[in-house]
C-alpha cells in the first residue's frame, strides 16, 4: 500500500529519534553528566523535533499526490486524503508550536 512504502518508514524513523533523544537526555541524567545549557534548551528540543520532518513532508505529499492518484472512486478517496491532510496539519502544528513559540520563551 502507499502508506506503508512512503510513510510508515517515515513514521518508524521518527519514533525512533524521538527515543533516541529522550534516551540520551535520561542516559545524561542517570550519570550526572552536565550538558551545556545552550545544547539541553537549544539542541535537543531541536532535534526532538527533526523527527516530524519526514512524517510532515510524506504525509503531506500522500494526501496531495498519492491518494488522488489512487484508481478508486472519489467516495472511497476523500476520507483517507482526509485524514492525511489531517494527521499532516497536526504535525505541522505541533512543529510550528514547538520550534517558534515554545523554544523562543525558553
Amino acid at each position: 500500500s502507499t502508506f506503508a512504502l512512503r510513510v510508515f518508514p517515515a513514521v518508524v524513523l521518527d519514533e525512533f529519534l524521538f527515543f533516541a533523544v529522550a534516551k540520551f537526555s535520561n542516559i545524561c541524567s542517570q550519570f550526572k553528566i552536565n550538558i551545556p545549557e545552550v545544547v539541553e534548551l537549544l539542541v535537543l528540543p531541536l532535534l526532538d523535533q527533526l523527527h516530524f520532518v519526514p512524517v510532515l513532508a510524506n504525509g503531506a505529499l500522500l494526501a496531495a499526490y498519492e491518494y488522488p492518484m489512487l484508481n478508486e472512486d472519489v467516495e472511497r478517496k476523500v476520507y483517507p486524503i482526509l485524514c492525511a491532510f489531517a494527521w499532516s496539519a497536526h504535525n505541522f502544528h505541533s512543529l510550528y508550536a514547538t520550534i517558534f513559540v515554545n523554544l523562543w520563551e525558553t
